[in-house]
Parts: C-alpha cells; sequence; structure tokens
C-alpha cells in the first residue's frame, strides 16, 4: 500500500535495512527504534518509510508485542514513533524542510491509517510539532482519530557535568547522603544475574508501589534482558553483605548517545536502605564515563516517580503517546 502527498511524497512499507538507513541518520534516533533492537523486543515490526523522489527521508516502526495482537510500544519502551532525517529536523525554520516534514509525515500517516484500524505510539523526544495529526482529525470529523497526550521523562545532560561531583551536586541531599552511606561498604557486583531473579525484582518493586504485575510484562521484560544480553547495554547484580542473590538489579541500553535505565529494581528488605540510590548511581557515572550525552530515566509522569527520578537531578523532557482509532 502507498500513499502520496502533492505527488512529491511517497509513503509505503520499508524493510529493516531501509529503516537502519533513516535511524543511523535521525535527529530523533534511540535505542527503542533501532531496527536491530526491535528485531529482539518485539513479535512484529510493521515498518513505513516516505521517499521524496528517490530519497527514503522518514519511517516509523509500527511494533506488536504478540504476534496478530494490538500495535504499540511494549512496556520499558519509550518514543517508539516515526523518525526524520536529520538534515529535515534540524533546521525547521526553513521552508524547504518544514514542507519536507510535514509532507512526509502527512504521506505516513494517510498510509498507515489506511492500513491499520487503530495502534499506538509514541513521539520521540524534541518533535514537538504534533499538528499533522491534529489536522488528520479535522479532515476525519466522522472519526475517533487521533488522541494525543503529554507525558514526560527524566534526562540527565551528562555534557554539562565535567566530573563526578558536578553530578552528585545536581542531586537532592538525601539522595547524596545515601550514596555516601553506601560508598562506606559498597556492595558486590555481578554481571550475571538469573532472570528469574530480575523478574522477583521486578515483582516485589511493583507490589510495593501498587503496580500491576501481567504476562506481558514478564514477556516484555524476558526481551529486554535478551537484548542487554546481546551487548546492546548491560544487566549489573548488587549484594549488599555478601548475599547469594542480587538484591538489587539494573538494566541500561545504550543508544545514539543516550543511556537508557530501563529497569531498577531493590528487594523487600532493601526498600528503604537507600541502596536503590547507590545502583542509580553507578549506572549514571558509568554513563558519564562512556562519554554518552544523556542518561534517561524513561518515565517521569506520576507524582512519586517525578519526585524519584528528578531527585537525581534530571530535568523535565517533555514527549507525546499517541493512540489512532478510526471508530468513535
Amino acid at each position: 500500500m502507498t500513499a502520496s502527498t502533492g505527488m512529491t511524497f511517497q509513503a509505503a512499507r520499508i524493510t529493516p535495512g531501509e529503516a537502519r538507513d533513516v535511524w543511523s541518520a535521525s535527529t530523533e534516533a534511540s535505542a527503542f527504534t533501532c531496527p536491530a533492537n526491535l528485531e529482539l523486543i518485539a513479535a512484529e515490526v510493521d515498518w513505513w518509510g516516505v521517499r521524496r523522489g528517490n530519497r527514503l527521508i522518514a519511517a516509523w516502526p509500527l511494533i506488536r508485542q504478540q504476534r496478530g495482537g494490538d500495535i504499540g510500544p511494549p512496556p520499558f519502551t519509550y518514543y517508539v514513533g516515526p523518525l526524520f532525517l536529520s538534515d529535515i529536523r534540524v533546521n525547521m525554520c526553513s521552508a524547504r524542510a518544514w514542507n519536507a516534514y510535514t509532507g512526509s509525515f502527512r504521506a505516513m500517516v494517510e498510509a498507515v491509517t489506511g492500513a491499520h484500524a487503530s495502534f499506538s505510539f509514541s513521539l520521540p523526544l524534541g518533535l514537538m510539532d504534533v499538528r499533522v495529526l491534529s489536522w488528520w482529525n479535522f479532515d476525519h470529523p466522522g472519526e475517533k482519530g487521533f488522541e494525543i497526550t503529554p507525558r514526560y521523562s527524566a534526562r540527565i545532560d551528562l555534557a554539562r557535568h565535567p566530573d563526578e561531583a558536578s553530578l552528585l551536586k545536581g542531586m537532592s541531599g538525601d539522595r547524596r547522603r545515601a550514596i555516601a552511606q553506601w560508598s562506606m561498604s559498597p556492595p558486590a557486583e555481578s554481571g550475571r544475574v538469573p532472570v528469574e531473579r530480575i523478574i522477583e525484582l521486578h515483582d516485589q518493586t511493583l507490589r510495593r508501589t501498587g503496580g500491576q504485575i501481567t504476562p506481558g510484562r514478564h514477556v516484555a521484560l524476558r526481551r529486554m534482558i535478551a537484548l542487554a544480553q546481546s551487548g546492546a547495554g548491560t544487566i549489573t547484580g548488587y549484594h549488599p553483605d555478601g548475599s547469594e542473590a542480587a538484591e538489587a538489579a539494573v538494566i541500561v541500553v545504550d543508544g545514539a548517545g543516550t543511556a537508557n535505565n530501563i529497569f531498577s529494581s531493590t528487594s523487600d528488605a532493601h526498600a528503604r536502605s537507600g541502596l536503590s540510590s547507590w545502583v542509580t548511581w553507578q549506572a549514571i557515572r558509568r554513563a558519564h564515563a562512556r562519554g554518552l550525552r544523556w542518561f534517561d530515566m524513561n518515565g517521569a509522569n506520576s507524582p512519586n516517580r517525578a519526585a524519584n527520578k528528578h531527585s537525581y537531578g534530571a530535568g523535565a523532557e517533555l514527549y507525546f503517546d499517541c493512540r489512532f482509532s478510526r471508530n468513535p
């Protein structure tokens, strides 16, 4: 299926290899839209792209966590949506670039809404102009159309901090005190944590915080573990007082200059010991040492999650979750 806008932009399904070309040259690229990563964390990926002439200038992955299931980003992923070439997005004050952005986006929207009756996705950080979605709603008054919800993540701009002292200075006093306490007797670390132990820590954390434990979350977490084990990230377990089982675990996945803190959980026994501050600090300082630009804490929308994540010195970053349905 193809769609065109003014006979200039042509939208059609593309291959993961073609999507990779767009991803590697896009300011919206992230670990969650890397085609190689999506092969591991999604059951199905329906890639769409837009060409202007012979040049592929945009791509959009639509994801199913289960084959034949609903289309939408799996748990533990963020910013899974359209990508545009950097030269289109960087200079949006240029009429040519703005026309390329809106024209390619409209062509993809027409093609994707023609192929799928309902789906959900996120827009990547920095993509603030969502008028194309509102225009579709205006042009189709009889349809439910696009619902656009503002969301927030919490990111630390690592490039602003010359050293670890600067990073610590940006944190709350409670965080610094907990880190200082654990620094006097740091817990042992391990790079291999059994999958079932990670799931146990995940479930304990959700029960404490009132979260919902579902089979779908377990499936998604297992896939994220496999992604980290493939070399796209790291898994670190922490063993205070020589404990045999990890009492905390962190999964960090790197991509496009960003360390994504996709999973961080502590056991019930250490829920109030300050261990979570220590393990998060280790992830932050190591991302800084690797020369990455950002440390993304991935999602800071509820009052508790926002307070927790911003206490590490992270700034608020706006993005949008979107849902499309043709029928009211």
